[in-house]
C-alpha cells in the first residue's frame, strides 16, 4: 500500500512537471519566478504567443503613451522646438556646404513645422514609425542575441527560443512605459526612460548622459531577465554567463551605437 501511495505521489509531481503553463501564468511566473518559469517553457517548443502578444501589447503601449504625453501643450512645444532646432542645424550645415540656398532650407524649415504641429498627421506617423521600428528591432536586436548565445555560449535553442526569451519580458518595460507617462504629466517633461539621465533631464546625446541613461532600474531587471531567458531557453544549467553576455552586448553595442549615431541618426535608435 505504502509503495502504491509513493508510486501515485510520483506519478502526480511528474504530471505536474509535465503540464504546460498557459500565457498569463507565464506571464506572472517573468515577475514572479522567471527561473523556474522558463524552465518549466523550455520543456515544450517555443510559442509564438509568448512573444508576439507583449510585443504587440508593448506597441500599443508606447503608441498611447507618446499620444497621452503630446497631448499636453507644455511638452508638445518643447519637443517641436527642440526637433526644430536639430532639423535647422542640419538646414544651416547644407547651407554652408553649398548643397542648399538659404531660401531653401528655410521653405523646409517652415514644411517641418507645419507637419510637425499638424496634430493628425504628426499623430499617424509618429504611430506608424513606432510601429514599424519596433517590429523591425525587435527582430533584429533578438537575432543579434541569439548569434551570441549559439557562437560563444553554444545554446541548444533555436531562434524561436532566443524571440521567446526576449520578448516575454516585455511586459516589464510595458510597466516602465506606463510609469514614463505619468512622470511626464507630472513634471510637464518629456521622458523616453525612468533613467537617471531622465529624472535630471540630461542631454542624452553627451556621453555622460548616455552612460547615465543605462542606469536605469527597469533596463536593467529586463536585461536581467532576458540573461535567465535566454540561458533556461538554451537548456543551460547556470544563467551567470548568459546574463553576463546580455550586459554585455546591451551595453558594448550600446557604447558603438553611440559613436556611430553621432553621424547616422537612425543607428541612435539601438542605443537604448
Amino acid at each position: 500500500m505504502e509503495e502504491n501511495k509513493d508510486y501515485k505521489q510520483q506519478i502526480s509531481v511528474n504530471e505536474e512537471e509535465d503540464f504546460e503553463l498557459n500565457h498569463s501564468d507565464k506571464l506572472v511566473g517573468v515577475f514572479t519566478e522567471p527561473t523556474k518559469t522558463f524552465e518549466r517553457m523550455a520543456k515544450f517548443p517555443p510559442k509564438t504567443v509568448d512573444w508576439l502578444l507583449p510585443l504587440i501589447l508593448l506597441i500599443i503601449v508606447a503608441v498611447l503613451a507618446n499620444f497621452v504625453m503630446m497631448s499636453n501643450p507644455t511638452i508638445r512645444y518643447n519637443v517641436i522646438e527642440k526637433n526644430l532646432a536639430q532639423v535647422q542645424n542640419r538646414l544651416d550645415k547644407m547651407v554652408e556646404e553649398g548643397k542648399l540656398t538659404r531660401e531653401q532650407a528655410d521653405s523646409q524649415l517652415e514644411m517641418t513645422r507645419k507637419m510637425m504641429e499638424g496634430k493628425g498627421v504628426g499623430i499617424v506617423l509618429q504611430a506608424v514609425g513606432t510601429t514599424v521600428s519596433l517590429f523591425l528591432f525587435f527582430f533584429i536586436i533578438a537575432a543579434v542575441f541569439h548569434v551570441f548565445v549559439k557562437t560563444f555560449l553554444k545554446g541548444e535553442g533555436n531562434y524561436s527560443s532566443s524571440l521567446v526569451a526576449y520578448g516575454l519580458p516585455y511586459y516589464i518595460l510595458i510597466i516602465e512605459i506606463i510609469l514614463t507617462v505619468i512622470a511626464a504629466m507630472i513634471t510637464d517633461r518629456m521622458f523616453t526612460d525612468l533613467s537617471v539621465a531622465s529624472f535630471a533631464a540630461m542631454d542624452k546625446s553627451s556621453f555622460l548622459g548616455f552612460i547615465l541613461s543605462k542606469v536605469d532600474i527597469f533596463s536593467i531587471w529586463y536585461y536581467t531577465i532576458l540573461g535567465i531567458g535566454l540561458a533556461k531557453m538554451h537548456k543551460a544549467k547556470e544563467t551567470g554567463k548568459y546574463i553576463a553576455l546580455v550586459y554585455v552586448i546591451w551595453l558594448g553595442f550600446g557604447i558603438i551605437f553611440y559613436f556611430l549615431g553621432q553621424n547616422v541618426t537612425i543607428l541612435r535608435s539601438f542605443m537604448k
